[in-house]
């Protein structure tokens, strides 16, 4: 899938290095902060796990990226990650617009994710996608669960 110059596809075994190098990038400006999980778990669980992540690409090069999956159920997604010289321009939104379209695919209608509530700005994200808080997620009282109905395929 291609739109406005983002290619989204399945991510491949061979994508795992850059794809490792971009969540690297993103996530480790929260280290002073907390250990995001996505780094915490390493480099070997994505490579285990590649096959949950969709990737979009510039130039042939990973400027985006999403783990997704049916969980328990339940469609999910976690850790998106645009490449900071490349935010703003929409990438993140075509990026979950291909989540839901995967979703639909699976017959999910409805995807849940889970937010760090300190970083306001995820909220916000989430929430300008048309995601709804729900409740509290796990014991560390530090993310919220946010849902989005997003129908069946028209």
């Amino acid at each position: 899938m291609i739109t406005a110059g983002l290619e989204i596809r399945s991510a491949k075994q061979r994508d795992a290095e850059q794809l490792w190098k971009l969540i690297v990038s993103t996530f480790s400006v929260y280290e002073d902060q907390f250990v995001p999980s996505v780094l915490s778990k390493g480099k070997g669980d994505l490579v285990a796990r590649c096959n949950s992540w969709s990737i979009g690409l510039v130039g042939g090069e990973i400027v985006a990226a999403v783990q997704h999956e049916v969980e328990q159920d339940i469609y999910t997604f976690s850790y998106l990650a645009v490449r900071s010289d490349m935010r703003r321009l929409g990438y993140g939104t075509q990026l979950y617009r291909y989540v839901e379209d995967c979703s639909r695919s699976k017959g999910r209608q409805i995807i849940l994710v889970a937010v760090r509530r300190a970083i306001e700005s995820n909220v916000k994200f989430v929430e300008s996608l048309g995601f709804h808080f729900i409740g509290p997620f796990g014991s560390s009282g530090r993310h919220d669960i946010y849902g989005n109905e997003i129908g069946s395929a028209a």
